[in-house]
């Protein structure tokens, strides 16, 4: 019975300390400390992809930088494959444009979403 007692403290104990973290990870405002800034970003993606909700971040001080607002794509994501098809084979396609693939195939492709 001692036993029994004992591993329901550790592991109240052990989901206390789970739940301060995770408080501590979505509402401490790590914009002072860059790599807790970071690790916030990741841990509220991570768990908004476990959980299944949309978090939102608290804002964050970031510091002036000589990148602009917003970031053009880069020749790697323009050059991403934005359509899949099926070709006479049964292989699986992909392609960055529609004139990319035959012509006959092109009913049949479909766009690639980021979803």
């Amino acid at each position: 019975m001692k036993k029994i007692i004992s591993f329901l403290i550790w592991t109240v104990c052990f989901i206390v300390l789970l739940i301060i973290s995770d408080q501590f990870l979505l509402r401490y405002p790590g914009s002072s400390v860059p790599v807790l800034g970071e690790f916030q970003r990741f841990y509220h993606s991570f768990r908004s992809r476990v959980l299944q909700e949309s978090l939102t971040l608290p804002p964050t001080e970031t510091a002036p930088s000589s990148a602009p607002a917003s970031v053009p794509q880069t020749a790697a994501e323009k050059a991403a494959p934005q359509y899949i098809y099926v070709d006479e084979s049964g292989q699986l396609n992909f392609a960055s444009t529609l004139d990319e693939i035959p012509p006959r195939l092109r009913d049949a492709a479909e766009p690639l979403t980021g979803d």
